[in-house]
């Protein structure tokens, strides 16, 4: 228990020790620092690639720039809505993606033109995670290109 030892020379640590008691997570090590940031980067790599080949599937998206670093860079496309209305929509599915709840997708600005970018970098991100959240995206960009082209 070296960390408690460490710990406990800060009185607040130490109080705070006393009161709720050491620590009781025992992190096993099961690999090498190298070894877990190795897979830790093909994990990013892969599931940004993934992505991108789950975007790809459906015409309503468009891939602005392809898999990097993890990042990948899209947009909700419609063929009948105006740039004006399609700005709407990809900045609405930010809203309502973070509304849902169950992911986080940010914006960009990329020639002059709102795009959606996904980072696939937490390391419990599964591909099924990653078509849910595609899947959930695609619904939403569905729901409001209709209601910019009722304008109801």
């Amino acid at each position: 228990m070296d960390g408690v030892r460490h710990l406990s020379k800060d009185e607040r640590f130490a109080a705070l020790i006393s009161r709720v008691g050491p620590p009781r997570l025992d992190i096993q090590r099961q690999r090498g620092p190298y070894e877990a940031l190795i897979r830790a980067i093909a994990h990013q790599q892969l599931h940004g690639r993934a992505a991108e080949a789950i975007l790809a599937r459906d015409a309503c998206w468009e891939v602005v720039t392809p898999a990097r670093m993890a990042i990948v860079t899209f947009r909700f496309t419609a063929p009948a809505l105006a740039a004006g209305a399609l700005e709407r929509v990809n900045l609405g599915i930010v809203d309502g993606l973070r509304a849902d709840g169950f992911a986080v997708v940010t914006s960009t600005r990329l020639a002059e033109r709102t795009a959606l970018r996904l980072c696939t970098i937490n390391p419990r991100t599964t591909e099924d995670d990653l078509a849910e959240t595609i899947a959930r995206m695609a619904r939403i960009g569905r729901e409001l290109a209709a209601v910019e082209t009722t304008g109801a």
